[in-house]
């Protein structure tokens, strides 16, 4: 009389090479698998869901990647600096088990992986600005711009009839009267002479 495959295995391990003259044999799950007391009748053990690892074999359960860490793949065995990936430069990630990161938002960055804290994320200083999410590092304000505040997703631009030739700066202070005899309009970098046949006395004069 033939024997039924349909045997139990210990939790952590699968039946394997069950037929023909064999009964097989309980052997451990794989890293990066696991099979628990729930599914004891499973045959095969089960890859660990994205958002969680299992480095060592024949186990029960699966771990949660940690707050900064994400993995959104299945099943993985290796070891834990690739398993679970750090979020990377510009990317937090506050929770455990997750399948990927949070962005910084426009006006802050991060230039550091494996962080898990919004705090992370700081504010573009004055003079700077961060105009999309998951910056690593904010922009320098052009010339003819200035920027007085932090966190700040644009930059300002000098008036007409002003001119600022420096990048980053954070003052208005630094937006220049064009001086007698010349004129700019918005966001210069350098004043324009009058044309011939005009002319203009008092400064920061625009068009």
């Amino acid at each position: 009389e033939c024997m039924s495959c349909d045997y139990r295995c210990p939790d952590g391990k699968h039946h394997t090479a069950c037929g023909g003259a064999g009964a097989g044999s309980c052997n451990d799950c794989q890293a990066g698998q696991f099979k628990d007391a729930q599914t004891p009748e499973a045959v095969t053990c089960f890859a660990c869901p994205a958002g969680k690892f299992q480095s060592q074999a024949g186990k029960t359960k699966c771990a949660a990647c940690t707050p900064g860490t994400f993995h959104n793949a299945r099943g993985t065995a290796q070891n834990f600096s690739s398993r679970c990936s750090y979020c990377p430069n510009g990317k937090y990630q506050p929770s455990a088990g997750q399948l990927g990161c949070t962005q910084c938002s426009k006006g802050r960055y991060n230039p550091f992986r494996g962080r898990h804290a919004a705090a992370s994320c700081m504010a573009c200083h004055h003079g700077k600005f961060g105009d999309a999410i998951g910056m690593t590092s904010c922009k320098l304000c052009g010339v003819g711009q200035f920027q007085e505040g932090e966190g700040q997703s644009t930059c300002h631009s000098c008036a007409p009839g002003q001119y600022n030739p420096y990048f980053g700066r954070g003052s208005k202070g630094f937006c220049y009267f064009c001086p007698c005899g010349k004129w700019s309009m918005s966001q210069a970098n350098v004043c324009v002479e009058c044309a011939a046949g005009r002319y203009r006395h008092g400064k920061g004069g625009s068009r």
